[in-house]
């Protein structure tokens, strides 16, 4: 999450909201694999990658399950979220910054009390970074 708040609040970048999407969908998916992880919960397919490599949950199966621990409010965002990467993913978009800006916000305050409620205050990303994302004028 850290990497997509630097990046969407980097000086000159194109498509800030679209690489902070991408992004951010990586931090969750960690972060619901660490969880899982912890609980003892298989997170992987039974079919391995084409290169023989064990195949871990997407983030939309994670947030499906039913012990994932996200609030429904994070879930919903992350399904937004979701939809916004497979645009992105299959079309171009055009300069989405500020008609998504609030779920962008909403995903990293959600990630940040998320983060602490399941793995304590010290992981904290408001210890570390000013997780407010920045706008142009």
């Amino acid at each position: 999450m850290i990497a997509a708040v630097q990046t969407f609040n980097s000086a000159g970048l194109l498509f800030r909201a679209e690489l902070f999407v991408v992004t951010a969908i990586i931090g969750w998916t960690y972060l619901a694999h660490a969880w899982f992880k912890r609980e003892g919960i298989a997170f992987k397919y039974k079919e391995k990658t084409k290169q023989g490599a064990d195949k871990y949950w997407e983030l939309g199966k994670c947030i499906t399950h039913a012990r994932c621990p996200f609030s429904s409010s994070s879930k919903n965002n992350l399904k937004f979220l979701i939809e916004i990467r497979n645009e992105v993913e299959h079309r171009l978009t055009n300069q989405i910054d500020d008609a998504v800006g609030a779920e962008l916000q909403s995903c990293c305050i959600n990630f940040n009390q998320t983060i602490k409620e399941l793995f304590g205050d010290q992981y904290g990303l408001d210890k570390h970074l000013n997780i407010a994302l920045q706008f142009r004028g």
